[in-house]
């Protein structure tokens, strides 16, 4: 009986002496680990398990041991039988016949990388991808392209913009101004011609030939035409009355200058004001006064020296050297469609009358070579039609000529002499 109770223990101690534990574990697991051991026997690596002989000294010696796989550290190809007396170290479970040895060292512990493999080293790169290959520059450029990443300048600036300029100073100003020469004066810089040559001396001519040559130089006339004959030049062309040439400009307005607009009124004063412009009095005369209206009213004829004109049909008198005396009539005025008035060569006294002004439609009037005194009427200068106007040689006209003679004979270009002479008038036209 006794033999059997020490056959009973010793079979007891033995099969807990020599327990075998089969583990299979992942080195990416991150569950916990538990053994329970006071010396680990590593029975080596088949295929993908690792066997793990546990041997203690009894129940009541066992440890609890917690590892994690946080904890481990690799080493390759370990398949021959070790003994582990230290139970802070464990062998844990392999891949790819690798074996994993865990410790208490926490300065060694492997980490997972960005894609979950504990001691890989995939990481994330500059962009925020895990494994990717972007790549910080030196200028905080993150790409994956190393053609476009930045350099140093020439002052070791990463991205700037410093360069030597021609004369080889970093970041000097000195530039080659195309004809070889370098320096940081623009004043004295070549310019290019017009063939493009830098320093050259091509020109351009009046016909946009470019060359140096000026025996072939093509000239622009007034007109326009570009060539190289002088003979031709302005000859297609005229200068209108501003001077320009092939210009549009023209004589024009009452007083015939270049582009005028002046207007002439129904009194014969010519200028661009309207406002001043004359009215016709109630006896339909342009300026009158209504007096004609008494002297005319209710005729059909005119008696002038013994002879009778009949109003409406007469447009010509010629009186000339015929002996009349005494003073010109006002009725006169009443033959509106007069255009020839002959009176010179006479003997006739007194003032020119005012109603002399009333034959507007007048284009000859000869007062010369009489007797008339006094002033000239203001009147005379609606005479705008006038183109022969002769005054002169009656001696006794005096005082200045009024200022509507004067524009009357600027702008009918009538000739002074035959106011002035043979008078005592003052001329105020000048």
């Amino acid at each position: 009986m006794k033999l059997l109770y020490t056959l009973i223990i010793l079979f007891i101690n033995v099969v807990f002496s020599f327990q075998v534990e089969y583990k299979i574990h992942s080195a990416f697991n991150t569950s916990i680990i538990e053994m329970e051991c006071s010396e680990i026997q590593a029975e080596g690596v088949r295929g993908n398990y690792l066997f793990i002989l546990t041997t203690d000294s009894g129940i009541f010696g066992k440890r609890k041991l917690s590892v994690k796989c946080e904890d481990i550290v690799s080493i390759s190809n370990f398949k021959d039988r070790k003994t582990i007396t230290d139970c802070e170290e464990l062998f844990d479970s392999i891949n790819n016949n690798q074996l994993f040895l865990t410790d208490s060292d926490t300065t060694n512990d492997c980490t997972q990388d960005c894609v979950g493999v504990c001691g890989g080293d995939a990481i994330y790169d500059c962009a925020g991808v895990c494994g990717g290959n972007a790549e910080l520059d030196n200028c905080n450029t993150c790409d994956s392209d190393t053609t476009n990443d930045c350099t140093q300048d020439c002052v070791g600036v990463w991205g700037g913009d410093a360069i030597y300029d021609c004369a080889g100073v970093c970041g000097g100003s000195a530039v080659d101004d195309g004809c070889n020469v370098c320096d940081s004066d623009a004043s004295n810089d070549c310019v290019q011609d017009c063939a493009g040559v830098w320093g050259g001396f091509s020109y351009l001519d009046d016909c946009g030939g470019c060359d140096a040559n000026v025996n072939n130089d093509g000239f622009m006339d007034d007109c326009g035409v570009c060539d190289t004959d002088s003979t031709n030049d302005n000859i297609t062309c005229e200068q209108d009355c501003a001077g320009v040439w092939g210009g549009e400009s023209v004589l024009s307005g009452c007083d015939n200058n270049c582009k005028s607009s002046k207007e002439l009124d129904n009194c014969g004063t010519c200028d661009n004001d309207a406002t001043n412009d004359c009215v016709q009095d109630a006896c339909g005369v342009w300026g009158g006064d209504g007096t004609l209206c008494a002297i005319c009213e209710g005729l059909t004829e005119v008696e002038l020296w013994g002879e009778w004109y009949d109003i409406e049909s007469t447009t010509e008198i010629d009186l000339f050297n015929q002996g009349l005396t005494g003073s010109i009539p006002p009725e006169i005025g009443c033959l509106t469609n007069l255009t020839h008035l002959n009176l010179g060569n006479n003997q006739l006294t007194g003032e020119i009358p005012p109603e002399i002004g009333n034959l507007t439609n007048l284009t000859i009037l000869r007062l010369d070579f009489n007797q008339l005194n006094g002033e000239i009427p203001p009147e005379i200068g609606n005479l705008t039609n006038s183109t022969d106007l002769r005054l002169y040689y009656n001696h006794q006209l005096t005082g200045e000529i009024p200022p509507e003679l004067c524009d009357l004979i600027e702008s009918n270009n009538l000739d002074m002499g035959n106011i002035l002479y043979g008078n005592n008038l003052i001329n105020t036209c000048e």
